[in-house]
Order: C-alpha cells, then sequence, then structure tokens
C-alpha cells in the first residue's frame, strides 16, 4: 500500500503584480513514500513557482492564495508546512525536505571552500556532529554524486558546471532528507553530466 509522504491541496499561488498573474491554480497531487514525480509544462506555466511554494520559499511578489500542503513524516507525525513559522520552517528545511534550484551551480559562496559549506549544513541542523563524522559524511556524499573527495578543499571557481551541480545535490542529500525538490537540475549541463546527475 502506498505511503504518502507529501500531500499538496487545492494550491494556488499569485503574482501581486498590476494586474496580479495566478501561476498556480488549484493544483492537488500526492507524493508517496519512494516515489519519484514529475511535473512537465511549458515555460512559465508554474512549475518553479509551485516547487518554491511547496517549501515555503516564495517571496514577493509571490504569494500562496490557498490550499494547504502537509508532509507526512515517517514518525507518523503530519506537519502543516504552510503553518510553520520562521523558526520551525528553518529546522523543517534541509532535514525533512531540500530543494536543489534552477541553476543551483551559482548557489555556491564562492569564497567559502565546499567543505565548509557542507559543514554549514550539519552545524546549523547537527550541532553535536564531531569533526570526523562530518568529514566522512562529506567525503561520502562526494562519492555518491560521482565528485572525488579530494574536491573538498575546493573552492567553487575551481569545480566545473557540472561540479558545481553535483554539490549542490549533495549538500541537499546531506541529512538524508524525505523528500528532495529538483528544479531543473541539470539545466545548463552537457549531456554526458546531466546523464550522471539524474542517475
Amino acid at each position: 500500500m502506498s505511503e504518502p509522504v507529501l500531500t499538496a491541496r487545492n494550491v494556488s499561488i499569485e503574482y501581486e503584480v498590476d494586474p496580479p498573474v495566478r501561476a498556480v491554480r488549484d493544483v492537488s497531487l500526492t507524493l508517496n513514500r519512494g516515489e519519484i514525480l514529475g511535473l512537465a509544462g511549458e515555460s512559465g506555466c508554474g512549475k518553479t513557482t509551485l516547487a518554491y511554494g511547496m517549501n515555503r520559499l516564495l517571496k514577493a511578489p509571490a504569494l500562496m492564495t490557498g490550499g494547504e500542503i502537509v508532509f507526512h513524516d515517517r514518525d507518523g507525525h503530519d506537519i502543516d508546512i504552510v503553518g510553520l513559522d520562521g523558526e520551525g520552517l528553518r529546522a523543517f528545511r534541509w532535514d525533512k525536505i531540500s530543494m536543489v534550484f534552477q541553476g543551483a551551480m551559482n548557489s555556491l559562496n564562492p569564497v567559502i571552500s565546499v567543505k565548509a559549506q557542507i559543514f554549514d549544513i550539519f552545524d546549523t541542523h547537527r550541532p553535536g556532529m564531531s569533526k570526523k563524522a562530518k568529514t566522512a559524511r562529506a567525503e561520502e556524499l562526494l562519492t555518491l554524486v560521482g565528485v572525488d573527495p579530494a574536491r573538498l578543499t575546493s573552492f567553487p571557481h575551481e569545480l566545473s558546471g557540472g561540479m558545481r551541480q553535483r554539490m549542490m545535490i549533495a549538500m541537499a542529500l546531506a541529512l538524508d532528507p524525505q523528500v528532495m525538490i529538483m528544479d531543473e537540475p541539470t539545466t545548463a549541463l552537457d549531456v554526458v553530466v546531466q546523464r550522471g546527475i539524474i542517475r
């Protein structure tokens, strides 16, 4: 039997511009545990807006005008994502749901090593984690996405676009989230790199 992990019901999002633009209208979907769900549509049809809304990342002028989004935690609790406050939302993101943004390879901080950026996730969400455990997990993540762990000491400008994108995927996997939202994670990458990332 299918076990839902994320449910959206009648989600509507509009951009409060003049005149208002309704980018997402009454979307309902259920993502079951262990399932891959893909959204397809024309450019500008609201896929990215919905992805941002599901993770409460909308910024003005975008506004969720209706609906509910519920995360069904593996511990049996349901979490109303729309109702989470600032601190609750910070604790929820990366841990329960992570996201790889379109053009994410440009999201890495250019003056901080990859290792420091991955460690920042652990320092924020797993404050008691030892340096040895953080290093082991970071090396495991890079291996998982097909990057030599020796690259942990690299800075983003020392990496190819494909490697930077893989680093972002590794960071999204860092806390073993139950859901990972990926918004065109292979955009602007060559076909060989795209295939490696999708695998």
